[in-house]
């Protein structure tokens, strides 16, 4: 899922910024920031930067933008279903941050790679990796992130037909969404879309089809309105 939104003039002028720039150093950065954008909202914008992205980092070596440019990769190969890509490039990441990241970046790529483990098949790795964000977490709390590991496990639940419990953890996993009282990013609002969705299809199974329809128009709703 990726939210709809309109161009905000943020944007239109870092696309004018990159339009007359050559320098490739200020490129890069300039790159950095818009496919961080476009990520979540436009997927063929984002790929066309972060191939020139990957282009200039084989010439001028950036670690950080390194790790932005796999992160955002592997998250656009996992919205496109191509899920052994979207793990090569979350391990990427993820040995970078053990080098050198934050624990708050860590847990969030950890996160992530769940879902993408999830897609995969291996949910005791999905499983494995969301107890590693969440002993990270301990250390270094982190609501947004906690309530994105709770939406998480009500997936893993999904997958394994416990409904009941999928139910509780996708409520919860909303609440605590709602809770956040700073401003929500795209990714946020990404998870919240996870969240109804999830909510939608076990519904669903269970043959609430009303609770469904209303759970998934939500998303549809909310992608609309971003």
């Amino acid at each position: 899922m990726t939210v709809k939104t309109g161009v905000s003039s943020d944007i239109q002028l870092l696309e004018r910024k990159l339009a007359n720039q050559d320098n490739d150093l200020q490129r890069l950065i300039l790159i950095d920031t818009l496919a961080g954008h476009y990520t979540y909202v436009n997927i063929r914008r984002a790929q066309r930067l972060l191939a020139e992205q990957r282009e200039i980092l084989e010439k001028h070596e950036h670690p950080d933008l390194l790790l932005n440019y796999h992160l955002n990769t592997a998250f656009i190969e996992n919205q496109l279903y191509n899920f052994k890509l979207a793990e090569f490039h979350f391990l990427d990441a993820i040995e970078i941050l053990e080098d050198r990241g934050y624990a708050n970046q860590l847990a969030e790529a950890y996160i992530d790679y769940a879902g993408t483990c999830m897609n995969l098949g291996q949910s005791e790795r999905a499983e494995d990796f969301l107890e590693k964000a969440s002993k990270l977490l301990k250390a270094f709390p982190d609501p947004r992130l906690e309530a994105r590991i709770i939406c998480r496990l009500g997936f893993l639940n999904l997958h394994n037909s416990i409904y009941s419990k999928a139910i509780e953890l996708f409520l919860e996993a909303d609440k605590r969404m709602s809770q956040i009282e700073r401003k929500l990013s795209l990714k946020d609002y990404y998870f919240i879309g996870l969240i109804y969705s999830g909510l939608g299809k076990v519904f669903e199974q269970n043959e609430e089809l009303d609770k469904s329809v209303e759970a998934y128009q939500k998303v549809v709703t909310m992608c609309e309105a971003k």
